[in-house]
């Protein structure tokens, strides 16, 4: 019997078609997967695919170079209109503590208080309380002690607010608030006094000094802070 051969790999080589007894390297058809250049039968999957090598970068994650870390968040300098604040807050209490450390350090003589005591209890209703001039001398020192120590922690937590600290920030703004009511009530009661200029001043400053602490510039310095 002749060898058919196959037109499409010239005429000397034997078709062997698909017998499973064909020698390593005969041609077996174009579905041969062993061929080269030959697709695999359908549902099949090549018995080598081809993978990617992995590689370790150890500088994926950072930043390219020259860039700084433009996602890093960059500290906020603190404004200059907070060195402005800080000034107006501490100029606010200084005649408050001033004025108390004058009642509670300087010396009072007693009889100083009792030829005080027209122009104190015009009307005498403190002598017919049963109050004594010892008494009243105590309670000078007595307030002047606690005007003092509030003037004392209003500068320091101005400073604190200065620092950053948003809470001293919030004690800072109701404190004023009080200040300015009590001042104000002051101003009513003594319009026709001749230091009402001074009380206006300093309710100002303190007003003013506060009113900085909240400004947009401030407001970023504080979130920088909390950050």
């Amino acid at each position: 019997m002749g060898t058919v051969s196959n037109p499409g790999q010239g005429g000397n080589q034997p078709y062997q078609g698909d017998n499973p007894y064909a020698g390593p390297g005969a041609y077996r058809g174009p579905s041969d997967p062993g061929r080269y250049g030959s697709s695999p039968a359908y549902g099949q999957q090549e018995p080598y695919a081809k993978q990617e090598p992995f590689v370790y970068n150890p500088y994926a994650n950072q930043p390219p170079a020259g860039t700084g870390g433009a996602g890093v968040q960059q500290p906020v300098r603190r404004p200059g209109l907070m060195v402005l604040s800080l000034v107006l807050l501490v100029l606010s209490a200084l005649p408050f503590l001033a004025g108390g450390l004058v009642f509670l350090v300087v010396p009072i003589q007693v009889q100083e208080i009792v030829d005080l005591l027209p122009t104190i209890d015009p009307t005498g209703q403190l002598a017919a309380a049963g109050i004594t001039p010892e008494q009243i001398l105590s309670i000078i020192r007595g307030a002047g002690g606690v005007v003092a120590a509030i003037a004392a922690l209003y500068i320091l937590f101005a400073v604190l607010a200065f620092t950053g600290r948003n809470w001293a920030r919030i004690v800072v703004a109701v404190l004023t608030v009080g200040f300015g009511l009590l001042l104000l009530a002051g101003l009513v009661q003594g319009a026709g006094a001749g230091g009402s200029g001074l009380s206006i001043a300093v309710l100002a400053a303190s007003v003013v000094g506060t009113v900085l602490l909240f400004l947009a510039p401030a407001q970023q310095y504080f979130a920088s802070r909390r950050r």
